[in-house]
């Protein structure tokens, strides 16, 4: 009987953690190839073509580039960098930053873009965050799937 009980007692244990591990939901910057210009979008005024995107963990992502840079569609998006800042309620506000390349690989000189979380949320940063400051970090990677993040 006291075999059974420890048997319990340990599936017990371990599916707590699971269960609390599957209650926030992992996303990360979104993927250059999942980065479309908005539909509506005529790539005109102030802002250029924006960029809106949901990610398959429900999270919108919103941007702009100005310099319309993606506007025919020849210049392809690359991941650069990402940062998070921390608010005063415990918020963070998370940023992925683009550049454009041509059909050749060059980097555009006049060219990228910014998505943003468009919802702060009290979150939890992957392994790939280092703390720049108390508020700020920023990604070590060079891929946007390993600046993840848990909401």
């Amino acid at each position: 009987m006291r075999t059974w009980n420890s048997a319990l007692a340990s599936c017990f244990l371990l599916t707590v953690p699971m269960a609390a591990a599957q209650a926030g939901q992992q996303d990360a910057c979104p993927a250059p190839a999942n980065i479309t210009m908005k539909v509506v979008t005529t790539c005109e005024g102030y802002e250029g073509c924006e960029y809106d995107i949901t990610s398959a963990a429900g999270n919108r992502w919103t941007g702009s580039d100005p310099y319309e840079s993606g506007k025919d569609g020849k210049a392809s998006p690359r991941f650069m960098s990402a940062a998070a800042n921390k608010a005063s309620d415990g918020s963070t506000q998370v940023y992925c930053d683009y550049e454009f390349h041509d059909a050749k690989g060059a980097v555009l000189e006049n060219g990228g873009f910014r998505l943003s979380l468009e919802t702060p949320a009290k979150i939890t940063l992957g392994d790939k965050w280092k703390s720049t400051s108390a508020q700020a970090s920023s990604c070590e990677s060079n891929e946007a799937s390993q600046c993840a993040f848990v909401k």
